[in-house]
């Protein structure tokens, strides 16, 4: 008889204030199986029988693996380090398409029409 998978619970924690790191990826190293840690840092997620490396990591932390089997430890905390890595700034600058302008003046030319009504209307998405 196949053993069943087991779920794990935890918590996901900013090593150096204990804070909670919320919305923070916690998976399986391995096949596709993970969660996203809720607002207060919490998880659940379901292993396959057996020991299994677990990852949590956050934008701005280090990850950390923990070989766990939710049979015999059924809850986890995750303690992040925050890491020291200083991201570059970039700024992002937006411009209309012209291509994408006569497109859409096109559109509205035909789907609209071109009458003082049609001119009255705006579209918003």
């Amino acid at each position: 008889v196949p053993a069943l998978a087991q779920t794990l619970t935890g918590r996901v924690l900013d090593a150096q204030t204990g804070q909670p790191v919320p919305f923070a990826p916690v998976f399986v190293n391995g096949p596709a199986r993970g969660t996203v840690t809720d607002s207060a840092g919490q998880f659940r997620l379901v292993l396959s029988p057996g020991p299994q490396p677990v990852v949590a990591r956050a934008v701005g932390y280090q990850p950390q693996t923990q070989s766990l089997d939710a049979a015999k430890t059924p809850n986890a905390t995750f303690r992040l380090i925050p890491d020291a890595t200083v991201l570059t700034e970039i700024t992002a600058t937006a411009r209309r398409d012209k291509a994408w302008e006569r497109q859409l003046a096109r559109f509205q030319r035909e789907f609209l029409g071109d009458d003082a009504p049609a001119r009255q209307c705006r579209l918003l998405n």
